[in-house]
């Protein structure tokens, strides 16, 4: 037992040399809203394209999940939406940021065209968004 116990001592641990960098910080989303504003595009395509950045950024959401994000999963006087069927078909509950809040409450209020699609995201001609759109 003991001369286990001194070979499981003397096992180094290889620690990682750099500490977890961020995909994308809060610099390079700002640089990229920055291109955003310099496109050749209507004021609504530009929000949009912001907001989706914003809200991709601060909640994390997978393409699938902002594409059938509904207006009836955003409870922004609580701060937070609803993910229905994320990965692996679960629900679940993501915290809406300070900075993003009154960034989603502009354009839902301002920018998005009022339509019967349900999705929180839409194009300014009405249409839901798409998967290729989004990308």
């Amino acid at each position: 037992m003991d001369k286990i116990l001194l070979k499981l001592k003397s096992i180094k641990i290889k620690r990682m040399k750099e500490p977890y960098r961020p995909v994308c910080n809060k610099k390079d989303l700002e640089t990229i809203l920055n291109v955003n504003e310099k496109l050749k595009t209507s004021v609504a395509s530009k929000e949009l394209n912001a907001i989706i950045l914003q809200v991709a950024f601060y909640t994390g959401l997978r393409i699938s999940e902002l594409i059938n994000l509904d207006l009836e999963d955003l409870y922004l006087s609580e701060n937070k939406l609803l993910v229905r069927h994320g990965k692996g078909g679960k629900n679940r509950w993501i915290g809406i940021n300070k900075d993003l809040k009154p960034q989603l409450e502009k354009y839902l209020n301002r920018y998005r065209l009022k339509t019967d699609v349900s999705k929180v995201f839409v194009l300014p001609d009405g249409r839901s968004i798409t998967k290729d759109r989004l990308e």
